[in-house]
């Protein structure tokens, strides 16, 4: 009798997320074969019932890479709306890259190693002008330090000596 109710919750949940799948796909304009799914039950020594959901990515297209957070987001709020539980039986949400490469498909690599580094400073930069991290003074040195005014000399205000030239000559 458990084992069929839990198939049944089982059942039941696994074509609600297949449905919040469809729907999230269709609302985003993302090609349904690019995306597929699986739901993974997992019973609990407690008898609580959770699944683990996993979005497999089926293309190798690296535009989309960009946008795999924002699609999971996306995911999540349909799956929210439907069902404002579904974090107590959502143990959680994967990927699997699960593209591979066809002849023809075109080639894309990794960037140098320090690409990286940039990110990181970017992203870092980003955070601070949103407001969502603070600038501390070694930072703001570390930023400011190509342009620090330490070396000008501000007492001397006359132009430097140098030999002029007559940018507007004359008219005849």
């Amino acid at each position: 009798m458990v084992d069929e109710e839990v198939a049944k919750e089982v059942s039941l949940r696994r074509e609600l997320l297949r449905f919040v799948l469809h729907d999230t796909l269709k609302k985003t304009g993302v090609p349904a074969q690019w995306i597929g799914g699986e739901a993974t039950p997992l019973l609990h020594d407690s008898g609580e019932l959770s699944i683990e959901i996993r979005l497999i990515l089926e293309c190798d297209e690296p535009r989309f890479l960009y946008y795999l957070a924002a699609f999971q987001a996306e995911f999540e709020d349909r799956l929210l709306a439907i069902d404002p539980r579904a974090w107590d039986w959502v143990s959680r949400i994967t990927w699997s890259l699960g593209a591979h490469r066809e002849e023809g498909d075109p080639e894309f690599g990794m960037p140098p190693a320090d690409y990286w580094s940039h990110v990181i400073n970017d992203r870092e930069i980003t955070a601070r002008q949103q407001g969502r991290k603070e600038w501390d003074q070694e930072t703001l040195a570390r930023h400011f330090e190509d342009t620090d005014p330490g070396q000008l000399d501000f007492e001397n205000t006359h132009p430097p000596d140098r030999d002029e030239e007559d940018l507007h000559p004359s008219k005849f």
